[in-house]
């Protein structure tokens, strides 16, 4: 099979892409092994790479997804709507999910957990193994975290615009641009400090 992606199928597969025949695409790829389909869409790449997918039926695409590289999973994830992805993951295989997760930068492992429906969502939580300096062990839409050199006046802004959503304001969430886990700022702090300044020089 490798031999026929590389030699036979990836040229046939550019040209249907190419024509936008988009049956046959469906057609050609349904039957393929997620090991086959993970390479072929490997050796795509790009826009490529996710017209393949997303014409993948859900089961097929969750098993695909879980035998991709980890950059072609950042990649594809980019490119994908929430509700096409919360279907997707929720039928991943637990372990798979879970890899996923870790490998993924925080926000995009953030935005990928909260598509998850509640009982899968409760067992990513509990497989994730985050070190205890990350923000992954906090990953939870009920949080709040801001960067940390953002200023306490920007701070303030984004608490009124996104801060009725939490469960909780009493304690907010410093990350860097990376989202590692750096410490907390507690509202009285940022009641008391001067708007002009930095989260870093205030948690």
């Amino acid at each position: 099979m490798p031999e026929m992606v590389n030699d036979i199928l990836r040229p046939e597969i550019e040209r249907l892409i190419k024509d936008k025949d988009f049956a046959a695409l469906k057609a050609t790829t349904a039957d393929m092994k997620t090991h086959d389909l993970a390479e072929l869409l490997g050796l795509l790449g790009g826009e490529d790479m996710a017209v393949v997918f997303r014409l993948l039926p859900k089961d097929l695409a969750a098993e695909t997804l879980g035998n991709l590289e980890i950059e072609q999973q950042e990649e594809l994830v980019s490119m994908m709507s929430s509700e096409r992805l919360s279907a997707i993951l929720n039928d991943m295989a637990p372990d798979e999910r879970t890899e996923l997760l870790e490998e993924l930068p925080g926000e995009m492992a953030q935005r990928l957990l909260n598509t998850l429906r509640g009982e899968q969502r409760v067992i990513a939580q509990r497989l994730l193994a985050y070190p205890e300096d990350s923000v992954g062990r906090l990953m939870t839409p009920e949080y709040l975290a801001v960067q940390d050199d953002w200023t306490i006046d920007h701070v303030a802004e984004h608490i009124r615009a996104a801060g009725a959503e939490k469960e909780t304001l009493q304690v907010i969430y410093v990350v860097d641009a990376r989202w590692k886990l750096l410490g907390t700022l507690s509202l009285e702090q940022i009641v008391l400090a001067e708007p002009a300044e930095r989260v870093a020089d205030v948690m």
